[in-house]
């Protein structure tokens, strides 16, 4: 546990360390540019394409009000999926409900975004035990994506519905589904106008970051003057750090406290952190780093929090 004393409020940093354009985006919509995808290498390939469930968190029955939506968002020169805790609305079954925030409504962390735009019509059914069909209207395709952002999105649709359908206990815990994905109930045309519809998805773990801050969320209050956090590291990494400094600082100044996070191996290529820090009362960035092999600068998830 660390203990530092300051106190001081500015705007989050995240935002002051992006690129001119897309700060600008954001200031207007508070949403980063989906098309600003140009030239996005494939993430490394780790050693299976198929996660370990330890890799997921909360995808349990216990967690049937409650869903992983996955999102994506930019960091060491890629663009990665990253998750949030999200309630599924009602009257919808948990699939349909979790896609409907994913594609129609806004991450809570403004670094997160969607690649998919609100439809008119969306139903998600399951076929045996281990398929999941969606069904979806032509109008939740952007035509603006390039292949690369694609690939992105439709592993976001796969890892939403699939988190939802565990958590509601749709589907068992040692079954991997499948994920069938339809345009106004056909399957013979192409998703974004790249993506090939005749062959069932699955979740690709290499198209997780590499590293995900999954306690606390941004924008977290918190009255106690202790931070505790925990996430994911995936790909075996074992160089991950953490850091925080007074929201608003330029990135990599005014840092108050730092260590090196012990991460524990829990599976093969994935790993758990766990750590905490002592704040006085004011709002901090918390910044979470991973170097990656292949990547010129760190992978990083940051969260934004207040202690009062």
């Amino acid at each position: 546990m660390t203990s530092i004393s300051a106190r001081r409020r500015r705007l989050p940093a995240r935002l002051l360390a992006l690129p001119l354009a897309a700060a600008l985006l954001s200031a207007c919509t508070a949403t980063p540019s989906v098309t600003e995808s140009s030239g996005l290498p494939d993430p490394q390939s780790l050693a299976t394409s198929v996660p370990d469930v330890t890799a997921v968190p909360s995808e349990t029955a216990d967690t049937a009000t409650q869903v992983q939506v996955y999102w994506i968002g930019r960091t060491g020169g890629n663009a990665y999926l990253f998750s949030e805790p999200r309630k599924t609305g009602a009257g919808d079954d948990p699939v349909t409900s979790a896609l409907k925030v994913m594609m129609a409504q806004k991450p809570e962390d403004p670094d997160y975004f969607t690649a998919w735009q609100a439809p008119h019509r969306l139903a998600a059914s399951m076929s045996g035990v281990s398929t999941i069909t969606v069904d979806v209207s032509a109008d939740a395709f952007s035509k603006n994506l390039d292949p690369s952002m694609a690939k992105r999105a439709m592993q976001q649709l796969v890892f939403t519905a699939v988190s939802a359908a565990r958590a509601s206990g749709m589907v068992d815990a040692s079954v991997e589904p499948d994920v069938v994905l339809l345009i106004d109930g056909r399957n013979d045309v192409e998703a974004f106008g790249s993506i090939p519809l005749n062959l069932p998805f699955h979740r690709d773990l290499a198209f997780l970051s590499p590293v995900r801050i999954m306690v606390p969320q941004d924008q977290a209050v918190l009255s106690s003057g202790t931070v505790a956090f925990n996430g994911v590291v995936l790909g075996g990494q074992k160089d991950v750090t953490w850091s925080v400094a007074p929201a608003g600082s330029p990135e990599g100044q005014d840092v108050l406290s730092s260590d090196k996070v012990a991460v524990t191996q829990t599976a093969v290529k994935v790993g758990r952190f766990a750590s905490r820090v002592d704040l006085p009362k004011g709002t901090y960035e918390l910044t979470v780093s991973a170097a990656v092999p292949g990547t010129a600068q760190p992978v990083q998830d940051s969260k934004t929090v207040t202690i009062r």
